[in-house]
């Protein structure tokens, strides 16, 4: 990215880049939910993915659902060392700088 881009603020070096992709399955599509239980005994899906905080009661529900109809069920892990505020703040000053 440098070479072509030297003034590019890049959040993950290219080994890290390079780990995100290659731990990424195949997704057809990211759906938004509203309420994840109900939501998804509607949508045609193989994996279900969460995050490691999100486990009240909805997704505790959607969770033994998906157990049910043999879904497979992924939880992304945080990423280390980063800060969802602190990642805001600097892509703010990246567009107003």
């Amino acid at each position: 990215v440098k070479q072509n881009k030297p003034n590019a603020y890049n959040i993950y070096n290219t080994e890290e880049r390079c780990n995100i992709i290659n731990s990424i399955k195949i997704d057809d599509e990211v759906i938004v939910y509203n309420s994840v239980y109900e939501d998804i005994q509607n949508i045609e899906f193989d994996i279900f993915i969460k995050g490691p905080d999100q486990s009240h009661e909805g997704f505790k529900k959607a969770i033994e659902w998906c157990k049910q109809h043999h879904k497979e069920i992924v939880t992304l892990p945080r990423t280390e060392d980063i800060s969802t505020s602190e990642l805001v703040v600097k892509i703010k000053n990246i567009f107003t700088n």
